[in-house]
């Protein structure tokens, strides 16, 4: 994890407006670093939020280029 990532964990706001910035595997990182020390919940659920959204979106990209391939 990067010095970005890290600062982030530290501060709701910083985290805010570094997720939307980040890819669905740095995001995922941040989570499971969470999910290993701190635990807090907000930033659990978060984390979790972002990284849902981004996958959902990665696999809707491949399910319809997946149908137009056809």
């Amino acid at each position: 994890m990067n010095e970005r990532q890290t600062s982030a964990l530290h501060d709701w706001r910083k985290l805010n407006e570094l997720l939307p910035t980040l890819t669905e595997a740095e995001v995922q990182e941040m989570l499971d670093h969470e999910r290993a020390r701190k635990r807090r919940l907000s930033f659990v659920q978060r984390l979790h939020q972002r990284v849902s959204n981004l996958r959902v979106t990665r696999e809707r990209l491949q399910y319809l280029a997946e149908c137009e391939a056809v």
